[in-house]
């Protein structure tokens, strides 16, 4: 029987969490299924937009809003543990999303919302996936590529600290950002006679 263990992405350290995983005897791990939020609250209404009696308490935020946040945290495991087993979860409606986390290293992908909201209650969603997945591996066949394994932890290894991405030249290099219509562009400072 397959010993797998689900992670918290709520956690200081995940990879140290899953070190400790493996060392019990976890043949594979998954994470991450929600991240702990609570809901917005209505500026004009000062009450929470979902609630019961007035009151919220933390809970599991999941869907197509923490895929990159769960992308993340897959990275680290995968990158720590390369030779491991992952599963991963979160955001996942189609093809393209589970692609991220084949690329990165997991082996399956598990879907619940998109599932929750399937009319079908599921079965539409792993349609989508099963033809996504023919599809991708259709559009790769001349890199070889017949099955998850052909490509599984491709990207892995580009997934590196910032202080190892390559900066621009000062000139060009606007802090990360670029000048967004509606704003003004930065200014030349202007010597203050005192």
């Amino acid at each position: 029987m397959l010993n797998l263990q689900k992670l918290t992405p709520a956690t200081a350290d995940i990879v140290v969490e899953a070190a400790a995983c493996f060392r019990g005897g976890a043949d594979a791990i998954v994470s991450s299924n929600t991240f702990p939020s609570i809901p917005l609250i209505d500026p004009e209404t000062l009450e929470f937009e979902i609630n019961v009696d007035g009151l919220v308490s933390s809970g599991g935020l999941g869907g197509p809003a923490i895929l990159p946040l769960a992308l993340a945290k897959m990275a680290q495991l995968t990158k720590a543990f390369p030779d491991r087993s992952f599963s991963g979860i979160g955001g996942i409606s189609d093809f393209n999303q589970a692609a991220s986390y084949f690329l990165l290293g997991c082996g399956t992908v598990q879907v619940c919302t998109a599932a929750m909201l399937d009319q079908a209650v599921g079965p539409n969603v792993i349609k989508r996936l099963l033809s996504g997945l023919d599809k991708f591996i259709e559009e790769h066949a001349n890199d070889g590529w017949k099955s998850v394994e052909d490509f599984r932890g491709i990207r892995r290894d580009r997934i590196v600290l910032q202080s190892e991405i390559r900066r621009p030249d000062s000139s060009e290099y606007f802090s990360g950002y670029e000048t967004v219509e509606g704003y003004a562009a930065p200014q030349p400072e202007v010597a203050v006679r005192a």
